[in-house]
């Protein structure tokens, strides 16, 4: 059978689609799409890159039966500097050593644990929201994520130190982000690798502090004191590298799941009072009773369709192989996009629309991928839910909340984030 083409779009000079890319990739990847199919490659960052955007692709690049696509080439190119041998950042017979032992600081016990580590910082940020009439939800839910995501996973730790801890991780998710990637003095990319540095020194620092025993409950030391069945530990640059990699997925991703929500919420008085009496008969404070929460649910689902924490996943090709009829050739990189895949109407009725009843009935579980998956599936997927329940389900049970600006665009890559102030003024709820 004759190998098929792909065909492709090389942009500007020099930059490519980089800009573009990085300004709106959903309009500038539904352009090529429309023009090209749903298999081209573009240039992005100087590499090409062969984008997939079948569901049936998608599928199989996440479960690499073959080992073919590397996450850690797919990623290096873009977040990698920042957030090098972060678990999304490794492969094969590393990856699931380390996942391996992770998996223990994500177990029902933990995350019990860090619910309830959470749950009085959640208490007294309503509390602050009671007392103002106005406020940007993503700058205040960003603020408490951060608050909860350090509490999480470091316990109580020292607000000196955790204020250069927040320095540090701002910078190096600049450095990450940013479609500019210039290693010169002055640039937020040099201040991104730095930060990255004095993070690992940081990180190394407690994790030589830690003594067995403690009656500590954080994730933190769940890694360091985690082992696999033959004994094997996590080295204190591996527990480092990893709590960087954790920070930005607990807390930026998070943030922009439960601040797309509320907005969704502070326009649609059903389904606000429908998750107001779903939380009064919900304990927040439970998972076994955040299980049962559908209508939450229906939600956080929702919310990650629409604005997925990865929107699109890069892989490196490591030997040259066929997909689909397609030659793909080693150290290539190939990319496949839930978000283009959740937003294709082909696939899903009304696409661009918050529609939560969606998920109260049967939905193609195969066009829906907001976790990636295979070997790289989310490992904090269930702390990710837990936690939105228990934020949304006590802001709204306790705040009379409406938007004071019509709407606001919503940038989707690399993380998702508003592109301007969501205001919402706020009153306390009798």
């Amino acid at each position: 059978m004759k190998e098929n083409k792909i065909q492709h779009s090389r942009g500007l000079p020099i930059i490519g689609h980089s800009i573009s890319f990085y300004l709106d990739a959903l309009s500038n990847v539904t352009r090529l799409q429309r023009k090209y199919g749903d298999i081209f490659s573009m240039n992005v960052l100087n590499r090409k890159v062969n984008v997939f955007l079948s569901p049936e692709i998608t599928r199989d690049v996440f479960l690499d039966i073959d080992d073919n696509f590397s996450s850690e080439l797919g990623w290096s190119f873009s977040i990698g500097p920042a957030f090098k041998n972060g678990l999304m950042l490794r492969d094969f017979d590393d990856h699931k050593y380390h996942r391996g032992i992770m998996q223990h600081a994500f177990r029902r016990r933990a995350l019990e644990e860090y619910i309830k580590l959470m749950n009085p910082l959640i208490t007294k940020w309503i509390s602050s929201i009671k007392s103002k009439k106005r406020i940007d939800l993503y700058q205040e839910v960003k603020s408490l994520t951060l608050e909860i995501a350090f509490t999480v996973f470091f316990g109580d730790s020292n607000e000196d130190g955790k204020a250069k801890m927040v320095n540090h991780f701002t910078n190096a998710i600049r450095s990450a982000t940013t479609p500019v990637r210039l290693n010169l003095p002055l640039t937020g990319y040099k201040r991104g690798i730095k930060a990255r540095e004095e993070l690992m020194k940081y990180f190394v620092e407690q994790y030589e502090a830690i003594e067995l025993g403690d009656n500590r409950k954080d994730l933190f030391y769940e890694l360091c004191t985690a082992k696999d069945e033959n004994g094997n530990q996590l080295s204190s640059e591996d527990v480092a590298q990893h709590m960087i990699f954790l920070l930005l997925a607990a807390h930026d991703t998070t943030t922009s799941t439960i601040t797309n929500s509320l907005w969704f919420l502070a326009e649609n008085n059903g389904w606000r009072n429908k998750i107001i009496q779903e939380s009064i008969e919900t304990n927040l404070f439970d998972i076994t009773s955040l299980k049962k929460a559908e209508l939450m649910e229906a939600l956080f689902k929702e919310s990650i369709r629409l604005y997925p924490p990865v929107p699109i996943s890069p892989r490196g090709i490591v030997r040259d192989c066929k997909i689909s009829n397609y030659r793909l050739e080693k150290d290539s990189i190939i990319a496949v996009s839930p978000l283009q895949i959740h937003r294709d109407p082909r696939h899903w009725t009304d696409p661009d629309t918050f529609l939560p009843e969606r998920f109260l009935e049967s939905y193609d579980e195969g066009v829906y991928f907001p976790f990636a998956g295979g070997a790289h599936t989310c490992l904090g997927k269930f702390f990710a839910s837990y936690m939105f329940k228990n934020i949304v389900g006590n802001f709204v049970k306790e705040i009379e909340f409406e938007r004071e600006v019509e709407d606001v665009e919503i940038s989707t890559v690399p993380i998702p984030f508003p592109k301007s102030e969501m205001l919402v003024s706020v009153n306390e709820l009798n």
